[in-house]
């Protein structure tokens, strides 16, 4: 983890510590993966653990690679397959960010010093978003 990293997980946590039970908070625009299951696929391997997979469960894959069962209703709910639908894309350069981490991260699997950098210019930006 770089200086960086580690001072902004640093003041995550001061954030945390001086809020109430609950925070509100901003889930930023990531890019995840989605598909359907493989036939015979009845659990996937989650962070948590072995969690099992109901019939009509699609597959996502998270920032980090892991992988987790979601019900086809809330993620019709919560994504579209219309990247157009970005608050910003027009802005060639957000665009570039995100497809840096969705190429690098989702393609080869790995986590890449661009991946990281085009994620803190893209935190940076929600930032200071007015």
């Amino acid at each position: 983890m770089t200086n960086e990293n580690q001072q902004e997980m640093a003041a995550m946590d001061a954030e945390l510590a001086a809020s109430s039970e609950w925070k509100p908070c901003l889930k930023l625009p990531v890019i995840v993966h989605v598909r359907e299951q493989r036939p015979g696929e009845v659990h996937v391997s989650t962070r948590e653990g072995i969690t099992p997979v109901r019939p009509d469960d699609l597959i996502m894959r998270g920032v980090a690679g892991e992988e987790y069962p979601i019900g086809r209703e809330l993620f019709k709910r919560t994504y579209t397959f219309d990247l157009s639908q970005a608050d910003c894309h027009d802005d060639a350069e957000l665009m570039r960010d995100i497809r840096t981490i969705a190429d690098a991260d989702f393609g080869r699997g790995e986590w890449t010093p661009e991946c990281e950098s085009a994620a803190r210019r893209l935190r940076a930006r929600l930032r200071d978003k007015p």
